[in-house]
């Protein structure tokens, strides 16, 4: 059995002394990671089928011209479908990888249409369409969600109205995924929620290809799983950080942020940052998806440069490097 990686390696040197970058799912069921695997002869040590993939070298480092325009693919693929389908949706293009779209006048629109034409929309999608309710131990069939739907609609609307709302929005963007799919063949993962913050843990939990619902009472009993470094703001490396900061207090995980005592934040954080990590680790965030086609900032840089005099300096700020990439 043939297992592929997409392992891109970072220069022209020798391909079994490159530093790998990305790495599969299926070679990671390998024990190859980015992080902890340091060479390529590594990984093929552990793999011995494993495909390897190299990245070209453009203004003096990895390229990135093919990621770029394969993140507009996938834009052009999403905004294409909402414009075809007449949807009132909101998309904020937050990195290469990473979009945001408020689809709460799509549910709205949804739910007053009524159970029967949810059922067929569920009917409708391909199969298996990998559905989940928070974790991998409740992975939801097409046909599981669309009972459960036709059992929720005839009850108490406020009590079961967070359930309906969510299948709903995951049927919408199982529509998306598939579109996407079929525009530029890549595979997407999704996480349905109330809130930005909520809705991209979701999405770490059950990839690749899960659309994962996730209801704020749901974030207690995932937080364990779900790393500190997920939550946007909490990944930074840099030493000053607030993810590095709570590495150093030996918090990893949400489950772990919920319960430190606040006095112990206190000698680390300002008071109002407390309040804020206390507040993003029970799931509670006010950021608002605002519409965005563009990244907010465009940089251009390189790790590990000398520059000790102004002919290095503009050696890099040249045409044929940073300054040309920008």
């Amino acid at each position: 059995m043939l297992f592929r990686s997409f392992a891109y390696l970072l220069s022209f040197l020798s391909l079994l002394l490159c530093r790998i970058v990305a790495v599969s799912y299926e070679a990671r069921e390998f024990g190859i990671s980015q992080k902890d695997t340091h060479t390529v002869r590594e990984a093929v040590a552990r793999c011995p089928d494993l495909v390897v993939h190299y990245k070209e070298m453009e203004f003096g480092k990895p390229a990135q011209r093919a990621l770029r325009e394969s993140s507009r693919d996938i834009k052009d693929a999403v905004l294409n479908f909402l414009h075809n389908n007449n949807m009132d949706v909101v998309l904020d293009y937050a990195s290469n990888d990473e979009f945001y779209l408020d689809i709460t006048k799509e549910v709205n629109k949804a739910i007053l249409q009524g159970k029967i034409n949810i059922q067929k929309a569920i009917r409708a999608q391909p199969s298996p369409q990998k559905f989940y309710l928070e974790s991998t131990r409740q992975k939801q069939s097409k046909e599981q969600i669309s009972y459960r739907i036709g059992q929720l609609h005839p009850k108490d609307k406020r009590r079961y109205e967070d359930e309906v709302r969510l299948i709903h929005g995951a049927v919408l963007v199982s529509r998306i995924i598939t579109a996407i799919r079929e525009a530029t063949k890549f595979t997407c993962s999704a996480g349905i929620s109330h809130n930005m913050l909520l809705a991209k843990v979701g999405c770490s939990l059950n990839k690749p290809d899960g659309i994962t619902m996730l209801p704020l009472a749901g974030i207690s009993r995932v937080s364990k799983k779900v790393m500190v470094r997920f939550i946007p703001g909490l990944g930074g490396a840099g030493p000053n950080s607030f993810g590095a900061k709570l590495r150093s207090m030996g918090i990893y995980s949400m489950h772990q942020l919920q319960h430190v005592p606040m006095g112990e934040l206190n000698r680390v954080f300002k008071a109002e940052n407390c309040h804020r990590l206390i507040a993003w680790a029970h799931g509670i965030s006010h950021d608002v998806v605002m519409e965005r086609q563009m990244k907010a900032t465009m940089s251009a840089g390189k790790e590990y440069v000398r520059v000790n005099d102004r002919g290095s300096l503009l050696f890099w700020f040249g045409e044929k490097r940073l300054g040309g990439e920008l």
